[in-house]
């Protein structure tokens, strides 16, 4: 995918359905989803977090589109987006540590070529330089190209991300819709 927020509520329907997953990331892309999770110091509830999280997204959004930075607006709407799914796998009882655990549990580093035995999750991004037997792009009808490339370099750009991701695959290449 595009995005990490779509991977992670894959993830979770995967697990639900007793399908090992992993999401690849480096384990210092955590640092950004939890200090974004612990900005706020007088929040001390997941659904407080929600509200926090989700007013702070729109503004800030909102804010980087009209001074022109649509990259930094869409990496910032996905880290938190990425949260809000994350939180939404929790049970409705989970505390501000549990999210924190979760999220360090949630992300992998693979070394190229290593054979994991469960679905491995990763973005077009992350991608780069790797090569699967079976590829399946999750959801490149909604977030491929991305709505926020306005200029040409930018559509260039999303459609570079696209031909990356689909020459990853060595044998099969799947695109799955999704519904908005």
């Amino acid at each position: 995918c595009r995005n990490t927020a779509p991977l992670v509520a894959l993830f979770y329907k995967l697990l639900k359905a007793g399908i090992p997953a992993k999401i690849e990331g480096r384990k210092d892309e955590m640092g950004p989803l939890l200090r974004l999770a612990f900005r706020w110091k007088r929040v001390d509830s997941l659904g407080a977090l929600v509200d926090r999280l989700t007013a702070f997204r729109d503004d800030q959004t909102a804010m980087l589109v009209a001074a022109g930075k649509v990259g930094q607006a869409e990496a910032l709407a996905d880290r938190v987006d990425t949260l809000l799914a994350i939180i939404e796998g929790m049970a409705p009882d989970a505390s501000l540590d549990d999210l924190k655990q979760r999220v360090e549990s949630m992300f992998v580093d693979t070394k190229t070529g290593e054979r994991l035995p469960v679905v491995a999750l990763m973005t077009a991004h992350r991608s780069k330089g790797r090569e699967f037997r079976r590829v399946f792009i999750w959801g490149a009808n909604i977030f491929m190209p991305s709505r926020r490339a306005e200029t040409a370099e930018q559509v260039a750009q999303e459609d570079n991300l696209i031909y990356v991701a689909i020459t990853r695959a060595l044998e099969t290449l799947v695109w799955v819709r999704v519904q908005s």
